[in-house]
């Protein structure tokens, strides 16, 4: 009798280490209700996924968003780390990204960016997805990494928040925030009429549509990630990808629907440690 009982106190206590490492490998949950422009200010380092992102040369800058996955690899859009200019992808040392920040107007401490991962078929417009292989993170209460979707999963209706650094005033005149703002948005269906009509852009099975009203992405938020709560997680649903993001429109914003390339990024993310 004695030897069954240490028998199921042993199993107990493996399988309570077990749930503490996935617990620990986990992603984000969300303990703050508080609710770009027209957006709101969130509370400091209550986005601990949010990456900023700078990519360039000093003669042409490009400001972005991006999501932490795990301790080595963040998710961003693919023409965020572009050089438009020279038809190429910058380089490692061009892109400066920037950990558990809220204030980008004080002092950052840059962390180095080892690999960029393009999708392949990129085209500038269609599959506009990267992956940026960094210095391993520490996780803290300030860096933390969002959930992945299931490849099968359906936002449509559900309301989700998008966030970044991006301009305030409408239309654009190059005013970023220095603070972390957000905004909500809804994911329309696909076929929904204004998201081909108003976006003027086909939106296929490999994007995802999403708007609300009064309020909007701007300059500066590309790359970064529409997301939607799960059980008090924090999944990223969607990337920053285009649309009329002057501020004021009344256009929905289109978004890389990340469960489309799931696949692919487990695949080029699998070394990297949680």
């Amino acid at each position: 009798m004695k030897i069954l009982i240490f028998i199921n106190l042993l199993f107990c206590i493996i399988i309570s280490l077990v749930e503490c490492k996935i617990n620990s490998c986990g992603c984000t949950t969300s303990k703050a209700k508080n609710r770009i422009w027209n957006g709101f200010k969130v509370p400091p380092h209550s986005k601990p996924y949010q990456v900023y992102l700078v990519s360039g040369s000093s003669r042409l800058v490009t400001t972005c968003g991006g999501t932490v996955l795990n301790r080595k690899y963040i998710l961003t859009a693919a023409h965020c780390v572009m050089d438009e200019k020279k038809g190429r992808p910058n380089t490692v040392d061009e892109i400066r990204v920037y950990l558990g920040q809220h204030n980008i107007c004080q002092d950052m401490h840059r962390t180095k960016v080892e690999q960029l991962i393009i999708k392949n078929d990129y085209d500038g417009h269609n599959n506009d997805i990267a992956l940026l292989k960094v210095a391993k993170m520490k996780f803290s209460s300030k860096v933390y990494p969002a959930c992945l979707p299931t490849s099968n999963s359906d936002y449509t209706k559900k309301k989700g928040l998008v966030s970044g650094w991006g301009d305030t005033v409408s239309p654009s005149h190059g005013s970023p925030s220095c603070q972390l703002r957000a905004t909500k948005q809804t994911v329309l269906s696909s076929d929904d009429r204004s998201c081909t009509e108003l976006t003027g852009y086909q939106v296929d099975k490999s994007k995802l549509c999403a708007f609300y009203p009064n309020t909007s992405g701007c300059p500066g938020d590309s790359g970064g990630p529409l997301i939607i709560e799960e059980k008090g997680k924090h999944t990223v649903v969607g990337i920053v990808s285009y649309g009329r993001f002057d501020c004021r429109s009344p256009a929905p914003g289109v978004y890389t629907r990340v469960s489309a390339y799931i696949d692919w990024i487990t695949k080029n993310i699998e070394d990297g440690e949680c």
